[in-house]
């Protein structure tokens, strides 16, 4: 159980940030939290923490 999870961490890890259509949706910034993004099943929240997500490897930043 333990190595099927770890494959399972690894390959989350190392895969790509899916191409999606760009939002025109901003997180508020505030230091030292974790952004958060809440909606109902199946609304795009997934895909908008994805744009978040490139937006910020893009830049460079660490994430």
């Amino acid at each position: 159980m333990q190595a099927i999870l770890r494959q399972r961490i690894t390959d989350s890890l190392t895969a790509a940030v899916p191409a999606l259509t760009p939002r025109g949706i901003s997180l508020p910034e505030v230091t030292g939290k974790a952004e958060v993004v809440i909606g109902m099943r199946r609304s795009g929240s997934s895909a908008i923490m994805w744009q978040f997500l490139a937006a910020h490897l893009a830049e460079g930043s660490p994430v």
